[in-house]
């Protein structure tokens, strides 16, 4: 009897080990393992993964100082001193090539999670083999913890900075204010879990819950919908009082606006246009504004719906992490509150990330598609899933390289970790997925190929893919040097800090609710570093905020695991996992309730309304002078050049096709990108042109047999001042 007895303990607590807490506490709660086997059953080894993922932050941060301090410098390209004669006379000025911070950016973001991960992994196997000397266990217990405190003084220091040396976000009262409140809420929670509350409070929830479970989705989806709405008024815009935007909008608008127009005008990306943002949505949206028009109502409008389904992405990805719709809500209001931010205020009309179209709806939009879709196929790997998912991630990497190829390697990452079991079936599995995504991406440029060639009749220049981001990165155009400390380096180790521990928690199998949760984590940080790329670049405190929503996307999503993790070391009784929990906790719920607080700076609907129902009425009666020039000047159909804001849009006015390759006068910045326009005008025998030209390009315009004949003062949106007409006899 002893022996069988014995074999059964045995037999228990292998099964016990195999099995992960959360579902120990299932069965401890029906009664199938004995409670007294579950807090030694549910700890492996001495050494926890959290202590060995703090104990490697110590060398992880001297790798960061040597790769900034020493690396990089050694590394980095020279700087090209030649480069100034690549560009028109009128762009030399803003030039200010930053070689070394851009090295150093793709060293840290490659070398320094690789180190903290081998670093995490050494220890972990150290306390393994020394697992019967328990001062060895202590001592990297005490060297986490220590490793915590210097966090917080880190995190302290970098806003500090911010707000006294370089720019304030927010005010130091408010970061106490949240920092209280949060110390406040874990102690609460900490205290509730203790004493047994939340057990209670959960069956009455889930009673609750069960009931009318509909209904309570569709309350939930519709209160996520009404934030929605409430936060992107602002990025609704009218043709009668644009004018009345801030200046940042008003200013890039003709951009963003012309790249659509200029497709429905006619023109071909990489075929006989040449974009600056875009290559795929233009022509995705061509049904829908060939079906309304296009305009600056009809723009913003779509460009709004955009922006709104990539943050209800947000919404259902916050869904299928948590399992709970309330859940996701919660976390979807502290993401909405953070992306909305406005380094640029204004009464009524605030600049942020949405209204500046650039970057949410187009640049944005894919990437949000893909994070939902990413979450779907780890909770359910389906062969359909997994598809649909690669042909999305590649839509969104040649629709913009900027954004979209940092979501398709994240995506990718968080795909393979999620069904790989052990490093053999993590080669395996990458093979397979890389595969994919050739695949995906193979097919994508073809059917771009074979639209361009249809439309334009030649095949798309692949040269002129990474024009822009050679004039930006490799040039050094419109640069600014990034400063020395600050909250950018706090961003950076959010996502180094989600990347390592999605990583970690994928590989060991250890997540607290869902395999969504770290693959989110390994997505978004993956995705965040690439959109951080933009921030290093140019450093302005309004770039940083365009890397406000992946961060806040980490952020909250590490703030739910740490939370869901400690809620369990509670439930076992594993102190040194308390004790490691709460630090983070407290940091991360504080710079989450930043985004929460935000939600306070929402414009009145109201408002919104009365401000779209104004009429400024500065640019109509322009608009309608340049509309009448073109057509008088013309034949209906005529190819003519508009290099001109707005100019495809005023083609489309006057029923004439503008051949201008660009959608601004702006967007020349190369002397062979003049060229390159001057020489379309040249092959299809344009007579007459429209617009307002540069001494430089006046210069190149006269050597070709152009003259001015007529111009008019103007003041439309914003460098113009005059709108000219140049025309040439026709060639023989």
């Amino acid at each position: 009897m002893e022996r069988k007895r014995k074999q059964r303990n045995t037999s228990s607590g292998q099964a016990v080990g195999r099995h992960h807490p959360r579902e120990l506490l299932k069965e401890q709660k029906k009664g199938r393992v004995a409670s007294r086997i579950l807090p030694a059953a549910s700890v492996a080894r001495p050494v926890s993964w959290l202590v060995a993922g703090w104990v490697a932050t110590i060398p992880a941060a001297l790798c960061l100082y040597y790769v900034a301090t020493r690396l990089a410098p050694a590394v980095a390209p020279a700087k090209l001193t030649t480069a100034a004669g690549l560009f028109v006379p009128e762009a030399r000025r803003e030039l200010a090539p930053e070689p070394v911070e851009q090295t150093a950016y793709v060293l840290a973001i490659s070398i320094v999670p690789a180190v903290l991960l081998a670093s995490a992994l050494g220890i972990r196997g150290l306390g393994s083999r020394l697992q019967r000397r328990p001062g060895v266990v202590i001592a990297l217990q005490s060297i986490a913890g220590l490793a915590q405190i210097g966090l917080v003084v880190f995190a302290v220091r970098m806003w500090v900075t911010q707000i006294s040396s370089v720019y304030a976000y927010f005010t130091p009262f408010f970061l106490a204010w949240t920092l209280s409140l949060a110390g406040i809420v874990i102690i609460l929670s900490a205290a509730s879990v203790a004493a047994g509350w939340t057990r209670t409070m959960r069956s009455s929830v889930g009673a609750f819950l069960a009931r009318e479970p509909r209904i309570l989705r569709a309350t939930a989806l519709c209160g996520a919908i009404v934030l929605t709405a409430i936060a992107l008024l602002p990025s609704v815009l009218t043709s009668n009082s644009v004018e009345m935007g801030p200046y940042t909008v008003v200013v890039h608008l003709p951009y963003t606006l012309g790249e659509f127009a200029a497709v429905l005008n006619g023109r071909s990306p990489l075929g006989d246009f040449y974009p600056q943002y875009s290559l795929l949505l233009p022509y995705l949206m061509l049904p829908v504004f060939s079906a309304t028009g296009i305009s600056t109502t009809t723009f913003s409008l779509a460009m709004t719906i955009l922006s709104g389904a990539g943050l209800l992405c947000c919404y259902w990805t916050f869904k299928i992490v948590t399992g709970n719709p309330w859940s996701a809500l919660l976390l979807y209001a502290g993401l909405v509150g953070m992306a909305v931010y406005s380094a640029l205020e204004r009464h009524d009309l605030p600049a942020n990330l949405f209204n500046y179209y650039a970057i949410a709806p187009i640049r944005f939009v894919l990437p949000a598609f893909v994070m939902v879709l990413t979450a779907a196929s780890v909770v359910a790997p389906e062969r359909r899933k997994t598809v649909v998912l690669f042909l999305v991630a590649a839509l969104a990497a040649v629709n913009n390289l900027d954004f979209g190829v940092s979501a398709l390697v994240g995506c990718a990452a968080a795909v393979v970790l999620a069904r790989s079991a052990d490093s053999r079936s993590v080669l395996r599995h990458a093979a397979q997925i890389g595969l994919l995504s050739v695949a995906a991406l193979g097919v994508v440029i073809g059917a771009f190929s074979f639209t361009t060639l249809l439309r334009s009749g030649r095949l798309p220049q692949a040269a002129l893919v990474l024009s822009y981001q050679q004039i930006f990165t490799r040039y050094g155009f419109y640069l600014i040097a990034m400063p020395a400390t600050g909250i950018h380096l706090l961003i950076y180790a959010t996502f180094m800090a989600a990347l390592v521990t999605g990583v970690i928690l994928l590989l060991t199998r250890s997540w607290a609710t869902s395999p969504a949760s770290p693959a989110m984590m390994v997505y978004g940080a993956i995705f965040g570093c690439g959109v951080g790329a933009y921030y290093v670049g140019r450093s302005h405190p309004h770039s940083l905020v365009v890397v406000f929503w992946p961060w806040a996307f980490c952020l909250l999503l590490l703030c739910w695991e740490s939370f869901q993790q400690l809620r369990l070391a509670l439930h076992t009784r594993q102190r040194t996992q308390v004790a490691l929990l709460c630090v983070p906790a407290v940091l991360l719920f504080a710079h989450c309730a930043i985004g929460y607080a935000d939600l306070t700076h929402l414009r009145s609907p109201v408002r919104q309304w009365r401000r779209m129902q104004a009429s400024a009425g500065l640019w109509r009666g322009v608009e309608d002078t340049i509309t009448s020039e073109i057509r008088r000047r013309t034949q209906p159909s005529e190819k003519v050049g508009i290099v001109f804001p707005y100019g495809h849009l005023f083609a489309i006015r006057a029923g004439v096709e503008n051949i201008f390759p660009f959608s601004h006068p702006g967007s020349l910045i190369l002397l062979s990108q003049m060229d390159l326009a001057v020489n379309v005008f040249l092959d299809d025998r344009v007579t007459t042109l429209f617009g307002s030209f540069t001494p430089t390009f006046q210069a190149k315009l006269q050597s070709h047999g152009f003259q001015k004949i007529a111009a008019f003062p103007v003041k439309y949106p914003s460098f113009p001042t005059q709108f000219e007409t140049w025309t040439r006899a026709a060639p023989p």
